[in-house]
């Protein structure tokens, strides 16, 4: 007995335990120790108990009791010993007990044995029991009690997309480390030692419902109650698939669908475009802008607003037709000899309302205005280029085509032959004026010129006389005398003989000039 208090003793400083269950003696010594604590001595009882709680006082001893393979039996009898009606011994088994339990190992293990706590719970309920003998017991029970269930957490809303989240820390006596749990509806975002948290990427008026679970070691713990809160409103989305519904060379009409994301109540529209902003009904997702200049590009901010403002915008682009779209194609051209062009062309790809008529320009000149889609440009100048362009009339105007060019056939002019024709004989030679050709006239010339005929000259007949070999028919002298004769030889010498057919003929010879 008094050995043991002595092994207490010097077990009572780390090192000198440390030693002391070094020696090979030392597993021999907690056997007798065991034995001592079992025995009917109440002395002997209580000094085992103060040199076993010695050696457990320090980890080194602490960890060689728990793996001695009688720790069950001892945490029997310290059990057993709490029922005796011996205070002091009481007091030993409870500071026993409670030294095993001090550790986080040691608590964990006492938690499994069942006979401790309602050995210890029936110590309190008994009358004249010494304070220090119910404080040690409070003590062990305190080591031995599991996780209380923890309060519900805080909840601050700190906007529209996060909330803080506080709970209270747990500080168990047994040293246990306190594993925190916290549960969004039924999803866990959060488990670790921290005791808060911000819940991020919320949705605006969305109530959001927390709890928080403490578990230890050994121990699952307990949930708290479950608290929610809501989110405030926020800025919408932006407005979803803006499009553009119609469109012409004046006008644009866009639409869009609500938000996504609505973050609140909607209260309108706003479109912002090149400066202006219009404001819509909820009910209203479109807009229409008209008197617009054709083949303008234009841009459109699309926003949903809440009680907390505009949101993000919704952007699309838009440009107003130009006239080139609503107007007929190209025309073909194609020449048809020297003075036509055939002009054919097709329906406008979207026409700018009921085509009423389409109207053909030659070189800006209306040459036709009908329902077909084909007609001839008539009477034009050979060789010459020309620019023809096709309208289309509807009810909201005309709209013109891109011009076409065409170049009519060349003509070839023949020049005037000088046709001389020559006899062998020198005596006589005709000569044919040419007649002066008159320049065409064409409805297209750049500037029209009155052009004048011109007079043909008569041509002039030279009498020739005839060989005196050949016989003259007669003639009166009424038409002979009525005749001027010209003042030469030979015509003195031809009314010579028409005045006296018996004179004779002049011997010699013959003048040229009779002859000529």
């Amino acid at each position: 007995m008094n050995s043991a208090f002595a092994i207490g003793r010097l077990c009572d400083l780390e090192a000198g335990c440390a030693r002391i269950l070094a020696m090979p003696e030392s597993k021999r010594m907690i056997m007798s120790l065991i034995g001592m604590l079992g025995s009917e001595d109440i002395g002997s009882a209580k000094n085992a108990c103060f040199a076993l709680s010695c050696i457990a006082s320090f980890q080194q001893g602490h960890s060689r009791l728990l793996a001695h393979p009688e720790i069950d039996t001892i945490v029997n009898i310290l059990s057993r010993l709490l029922s005796c009606t011996d205070d002091e011994l009481i007091w030993f088994a409870a500071m026993m007990l409670r030294t095993i339990g001090s550790q986080k190992n040691g608590c964990l293990y006492l938690r499994t044995q069942e006979c401790v706590k309602p050995a210890l719970a029936e110590v309190l309920q008994r009358q004249n029991v010494k304070k220090d003998t119910l404080e040690e017991v409070e003590d062990t029970l305190a080591l031995l009690e599991k996780l209380p269930k923890p309060k519900p957490p805080t909840l601050i809303v700190e906007s529209a997309y996060s909330i803080i989240i506080n709970w209270e820390v747990m500080n168990p006596r047994s040293g246990l480390d306190v594993t925190y749990q916290l549960h969004q509806g039924d999803d866990l975002v959060y488990e670790g030692y921290k005791s808060s948290y911000i819940a991020n990427n919320l949705t605006p008026v969305t109530t959001y419902s927390f709890c928080v679970r403490a578990y230890t070691e050994g121990d699952d713990g307990h949930t708290s109650k479950v608290v929610s809160v809501q989110t405030p409103e926020s800025v919408p989305s932006a407005p979803q698939l803006p499009r553009v519904v119609a469109k012409t060379t004046n006008q644009i009409k866009i639409m869009w669908d609500p938000p996504e994301q609505p973050n609140g109540i909607l209260k309108a529209y706003q479109v912002v475009t090149r400066g202006k902003t219009t404001y819509l009904d909820i009910s209203e997702n479109y807009l229409i802008l008209s008197g617009l200049p054709a083949d303008t590009e234009y841009t459109f901010e699309i926003y949903a607003l809440t009680s907390k403002g505009r949101g993000e915008a919704a952007i699309l682009t838009a440009r107003t037709d130009d006239l080139a779209s609503h107007a007929p194609p190209k025309p073909v051209l194609q020449a048809l000899g020297r003075h036509e062009i055939l002009v054919q062309w097709d329906h406008p790809p979207r026409p700018l309302g009921r085509i009423n008529s389409y109207e053909v320009k030659v070189n800006d000149m209306v040459i036709y205005s009908g329902i077909e889609r084909s007609c001839i440009a008539r009477f034009l100048k050979p060789n010459t280029e020309y620019v023809v362009t096709v309208s289309a009339w509807t009810s909201e105007g005309r709209c013109e085509s891109l011009p076409a060019k065409k170049r009519t056939a060349r003509e070839i002019y023949q020049s005037p032959a000088k046709t001389t024709k020559q006899n062998h004989s020198k005596r006589s030679s005709n000569k044919h004026k040419t007649v002066p050709i008159r320049k065409p006239l064409y409805p297209f010339d750049a500037k029209s010129t009155e052009v004048k005929r011109a007079k043909t000259a008569g041509q002039l007949t030279i009498p020739i006389p005839e060989s005196p070999s050949k016989r003259r028919p007669s003639r009166t002298s009424s038409s002979i005398e009525g005749r001027l004769r010209p003042q030469t030889t030979a015509g003195i010498a031809q009314d010579n003989i028409v005045n006296k057919p018996h004179a004779k003929r002049l011997s010699g010879r013959r003048s040229s000039n009779i002859k000529n």
